[in-house]
This record gives C-alpha cells, structure tokens and sequence, in this order.
C-alpha cells in the first residue's frame, strides 16, 4: 500500500489531498490527528475591475512610464533653459536655474520676471507663437536688446516643450509593415537603372507574399494594401517594358513615389504629418511657428484651425523651424549646437546586454548575439548538419555528404529573412524530393526529411 499526494493547482487556490493505493484502488487516507485533504486559497496575480482581468505589473509599469516621461521633460526644460540663461536669453541665472534641479525639480523658480516671460498676453502679441513666426522673417537686433533676446528665448522654450514626434511611435506593426517594404522600393529606385532592372527588383521585393497566387479573400488589410501597391508599379513597369519606353525613367520613378506616398498609403500619424506640411504650404508658410501663428488668429472653433490637433513631425517640422530661425537670427554655432542638444536631446535605448544568457561551454562568458554574422552561421550549419536524404543509391535515410552541402550553402547568403525548403533541394538534385513520412514516399526515389513548404531562416 502506497501513499499519494494529489495537489489541483488553481489560479488562486491549490486544493490537496492524500489518498492511499492498493493496486488499483484509491481511498482518500484517513487520519485522527490530522486533515488529509483541504485548499489553500491566496490573492490572484492579477487586479479585477468590472470583470476584466489587468497585470499588475502592467499597471505599476505603466505610472513607472508616466513619472519617467514627466522627468525627462523637465529635464530638457532645465537644460533648455540653462543654456538661454547662459546667453542673456530668458529673466534667469544659472544659480537660479541650478537651484531648481538642486529641488529635485519641485521648488520652480519663483523670479518675477521670468514668471513674466512665461505669460501670454494676446493683445501686446506676447505669445510664443508670435514669437516663433516673428524671428523665422527677419534678422532683429537681439544681441544687443534684451528684450528682443528675451523673447527669441522665449521662442525656443516653447520648442522644448513641444518637439514633435521623432518616430511613428502610434503606428502599428503592420503599418511599420509598409514602411518597410516602402524603404526597399526607394532602395531599388538607387539601384535600378532602367525599367526592366527595377520591374525584377520590385518582384524581388514582393515575392514573399506571392501576390500572384492569392486572392482578395485570402489576404489581410495590410497585405491588400501591400497589393495594391504591387499592382500599381507591376502595371506601369510593365506598360513601359512593352512599348519599349525607357526614355522616362526618371518620370517613371517620380510617378511612382507619389503613389506610394498618398495619404491612403500611409498609416495614421504619418498622413496626419504629410497633411500638415501640405496645409503649410498652401498657407505659405515656411516653418511651422508661422503656420501656427497663422491658425492662432483665426477662428479656432472649426476643427482644421485647431493647433493640437495636428500630427506634427520633429525633424520635418520643429528640427527644420529651428534651423531656419537660428540661420535668419545668425546664431552663433557654439549657441546653436548647445540649444540643439537640449531641446532635441533623445535618450539612447538601454543596453539589453544583461538579458544574454550564459554559454553553454564557456559559463563564465556570455551567449553569442543572435545579431552577430558568427551566430547566422552557426544556425545555418546547425540546420544543414539535421538535412537526411535518401537516393537511389542509399538503403536507407542519412546526413548530406561535404560535397551536398556545399551545394546549399549559397542559399543562406541572401538579403530575405526566409526562404523555402523546396529550393535547398532543387540545389541538391535536380530531381523532385517527397517528404520521406509521405504515404506515397515509399515508392519515391528522392526522399529527404523536411517538407517542401517548410520557412528556412
């Protein structure tokens, strides 16, 4: 007779019981000085609100992302206005300005005057915008007017505190899908240089979907959108291919770009940017200050004249409003690279190294990147070293020769991120292979022990 623990893990309970096996029946064990049997039931690890279940983790990590992002924009108005004090261009000292981040950021300087210059007052036109659109125009006599220098630093903190997005952080992955493939056609119009080269490098580019097989049913809204495109170009280069019309290439590409760069090919905060520099410059406007500028005094009921509604880009926008002013107020470089570095300053990713695994051989070292060519090479030949063919001239199923797997090597050299099976055996032998657990396969020639259809990286 033998005794069983028996435990029935739950999310938020483990009930237990001990029960005593004689061959093959079992009776729960029956004791005077003790349960034998019972639950535990302890908190849940997740947080319930109105019958949805929520991480903890996620909620802690989400107010974490929270006081970070609120920290580092006070950090680049510290820097920002460090740097304005330094130059005569904000009512502040440096000890003032020190003094604030000595506070851990708590005790906001208190001075008068630069409470002053933070204010607006839209009749006296005291309004950053203004301010923004004023010195894009015109060359003024800051350096020797402290009020005009007080205003052109004023005009430059507003830029601190509204930057723009620097990446399409509110895009999806499908949509960054699109970009991609968008990058490697404006690669192709660097590398062809005719109609037919870029038609074959466009084929390229889409053979992975193998568009030409599936329907409209079978394809997601991304992938449709991704046909479309491919239909477009396929059908002008082909066009031009057929009429011999290679005389236009330049225009061709041209005719091309704007295609693929219509809003309805775009994700959401990238159409939302080109839409913005389009009503820029049907406004005349240069830079975004004087387009701003120029909404602010109109009526802003309407939503198209509201200002933060606007997708606005850090580099198309506010990287090239600040350039234009600092090249019309002749900046001096010393100035303009340290404003730079505090109004446009991007934190660098953190290092994921501590996340590598120790090796398996050497344990004091860690892991090889998965990044590094040394790893690529080493999962090509862990996957060549598991290939088993059979031919006619083997009894059985084996390992590819030296010579065979010479054959297939140069199949891993390649820009695509996958490929199919069927191609490491059409390098093999010229000869049609079946996948050697196939009922037919018995009476096969040529078996080996993928399928066909099986994604190699």
């Amino acid at each position: 007779m033998s005794k069983i623990l028996g435990l029935d893990l739950g999310t938020n309970s483990i009930g237990w019981a001990v029960v005593e096996r004689e061959y093959e029946n079992f009776n729960l064990l029956q004791l005077d000085s003790a349960p034998t049997s019972g639950v535990v039931i302890f908190p849940e690890g997740v947080k319930i609100e109105k019958g949805n279940e929520k991480s903890r983790a996620a909620e802690r990590r989400g107010f974490r992302s929270a006081r970070r992002l609120k920290f580092r924009r006070k950090l680049r108005k510290y820097k920002t206005l460090l740097v304005l004090a330094k130059n005569g261009m904000c009512p502040l000292t440096e000890e003032e300005v020190k003094a604030w981040k000595k506070s851990g950021f708590k005790k906001y300087p208190e001075n008068e005057e630069f409470l002053n210059w933070l204010s607006t007052d839209d009749e006296k036109e005291v309004n950053p915008y203004f301010f923004r659109d004023k010195f894009s125009r015109k060359l003024y006599n800051w350096k020797n007017n402290r009020q005009l220098a007080y205003e052109l630093g004023r005009a430059f903190y507003h830029m601190a505190q509204r930057r723009g997005f620097k990446s399409n952080r509110l895009e999806q992955s499908d949509e960054n899908i699109i970009a991609n493939i968008k990058e490697q056609i404006q690669g192709a119009f660097n590398e062809a240089a005719n109609s037919p080269a870029l038609y074959s490098k466009v084929q390229e580019i889409f053979e992975e979907f193998d568009f030409e097989n599936q329907t409209k049913d079978e394809l997601d809204a991304t992938e449709q959108k991704l046909k479309s495109i491919w239909n477009y170009i396929i059908k002008v280069l082909a066009n031009k291919i057929k009429n011999k019309d290679y005389s236009t290439f330049d225009n061709i590409k041209a005719e091309i770009g704007r295609y693929i760069n219509r809003s309805e090919n775009m994700g959401a905060v990238k159409e939302g940017i080109k839409e913005l520099s389009d009503k820029m410059q049907d406004a005349g406007c240069k830079t975004l200050g004087q387009y701003f500028w120029y909404l602010y005094r109109q009526d802003r009921n309407p939503l198209d004249n509201k200002i933060r509604t606007n997708y606005t880009a850090r580099e198309e926008h506010y990287e090239t409003e600040f350039n234009e002013i600092c090249r019309v107020q002749q900046l001096p470089d010393e100035v303009k690279s340290a404003l730079h570095r505090a109004i446009f300053f991007q934190r660098p990713l953190r290092s994921q190294k501590g996340l590598v695994g120790k090796c398996t051989f050497e344990k004091s070292k860690p892991r090889c990147p998965i990044s590094r060519p040394e790893f690529e090479e080493f999962r090509m030949w862990a996957f060549i070293n598991n290939i088993k063919i059979k031919t006619p001239d083997d009894e059985q199923m084996r390992f590819l020769t030296q010579k065979e797997k010479e054959r297939i090597i140069p199949k891993f050299y390649r820009q695509k991120a996958t490929f199919k099976f069927e191609e490491i055996t059409k390098a093999l032998y010229d000869k049609p292979f079946v996948y050697y657990q196939d009922r037919e396969a018995k009476d096969a020639q040529y078996l080996i022990n993928y399928k066909l259809n099986t994604t190699v990286s």
